[in-house]
């Protein structure tokens, strides 16, 4: 009788941990961000379609900091969805003008992960 051996799962590549580290540290530097920003909607120019930008950058900025946070325990725990979540994430802060910073550095310490897949 032959035993039926099962085959290992495939493991997901892991990313750095500094990746996770800087998303941590992206969270409360986008929330400062949008409350820098905040400061700005009692200008009287702040009407019309300023005021529509000035509300996109605060909300894009706290949902960032939001999946910033998410990402980041995805990737501490090795969850499947992780790498994918950090590179949205990364993605996104990006368009942030204050999360260039810290995004571009994640996405090309993501990048090496995604291509050992």
């Amino acid at each position: 009788m032959q035993s039926t051996a099962i085959p290992p799962r495939e493991t997901q590549p892991a990313a750095p941990r500094w990746v996770a580290w800087t998303l941590i540290v992206a969270a409360p530097l986008l929330l400062g961000w949008a409350w820098f920003v905040v400061g700005f909607l009692s200008e009287p120019s702040a009407t019309g379609r300023t005021r529509v930008v000035l509300d996109w950058l605060i909300a894009s900025s706290i949902g960032c900091a939001i999946a910033s946070v998410i990402s980041a325990a995805g990737i501490f725990r090795r969850a499947r969805w992780g790498i994918a979540a950090a590179l949205f994430t990364s993605a996104v802060v990006v368009l942030t003008a204050a999360g260039a910073v810290i995004g571009i550095p994640t996405l090309i310490g993501l990048i090496p992960s995604r291509r050992s897949s």
